[in-house]
């Protein structure tokens, strides 16, 4: 094998191995897109709840849990939750099978301030008005 073959047997792994780890990002990009929107969907579900419980307390009525439309929304959260705890699973299983490249990248700069520097002052505490 002579030397170009070499070099270019090295940029087809270094291509596919590039490859790999984009379809993974993207795989793991989406996944933590539809947890972001389940979580705000249950955040949804919530603040309706909220509103049916302050609204039944402010017109003085029974029980709100025995309210239908409290119990659909709880049963909606309670799907949301099972669908979340089936995204993270599959997320951690994306990740333990995978390299994640940005895991194993030191940080790209040091951090402005560091706990064991003098205390972190605002600028603007500094000026005397």
């Amino acid at each position: 094998m002579n030397f170009l073959e070499s070099v270019n047997d090295e940029l087809k792994k270094a291509v596919e191995e590039g490859w790999a780890a984009l379809k993974e990002s993207a795989q793991s990009g989406k996944l933590r897109l539809k947890l972001h929107s389940l979580n705000r969907e249950a955040e949804k579900r919530f603040r309706e709840i909220g509103g049916i419980v302050y609204e039944s307390d402010r017109l003085h009525r029974e029980d709100p849990l025995k309210s239908p439309e409290l119990q659909r929304l709880v049963a909606e959260i309670r799907q949301i939750e099972a669908e979340t705890e089936a995204l993270r699973d599959e997320l951690s299983k994306l990740k333990g099978q995978g390299t994640v490249i940005r895991d194993s990248m030191p940080p790209c700069s040091p951090p402005l301030h560091r706990p064991e520097d003098k205390p972190f002052i605002p600028i603007w505490k500094t000026y005397r008005f």
